[in-house]
């Protein structure tokens, strides 16, 4: 056996073994997106009830780390738990990942998903019932004060 011909044996014997690979990653990926590499990109974080600038690594479309920013002047790279753990509202399974409504009495705990049409639906009916009673002063939007484009959203719609 020649020389070139025992390296690929040698080399086909040692090669890795087949596997399911499991695809992990959005399916309509950038093109100019490099597979392996990891992007850091700052932001902030509202999820303490206060503004902690963070980056956050994205590697194939997927976030996959927060860290407290170093350049962010009101908290120097600190971040809370509740920053850390965001990317469990994005990943976890158990997480809401679409409308519920219930179905038991208050408190229950029981509920049933809906599509997002039903409930944009149902919350467009009961805030015209409650416009056409003229009664509209009864529905009250509960957030944290919101800024920037989201805060100009809000305060357009309530």
């Amino acid at each position: 056996m020649g020389g070139s011909a025992g390296a690929a044996v040698l080399f086909q014997a040692c090669g890795l073994p087949e596997k399911e690979l499991l695809i992990d990653s959005p399916p309509s990926m950038p093109e100019d997106l490099v597979s392996g590499i990891d992007n850091w990109y700052a932001t902030t974080s509202q999820q303490a009830g206060r503004s902690e600038g963070i980056v956050v690594r994205v590697m194939e479309g997927r976030a996959k780390k927060v860290e407290g920013n170093p350049d962010y002047p009101l908290n120097l790279g600190g971040h809370s738990a509740l920053s850390e753990a965001a990317l469990q509202g994005l990943y976890h399974p158990d997480r809401i990942s679409s409308p519920l409504v219930r179905t038991g009495p208050r408190g229950s705990g029981e509920y049933r998903e809906i599509s997002w049409e039903d409930a944009i639906g149902r919350l467009s009916s009961q805030l015209n019932e409650l416009e056409t009673a003229n009664e509209s002063n009864r529905a009250v939007f509960v957030t944290n004060p919101q800024g920037g484009h989201l805060g100009l959203v809000l305060n357009r719609f309530v």
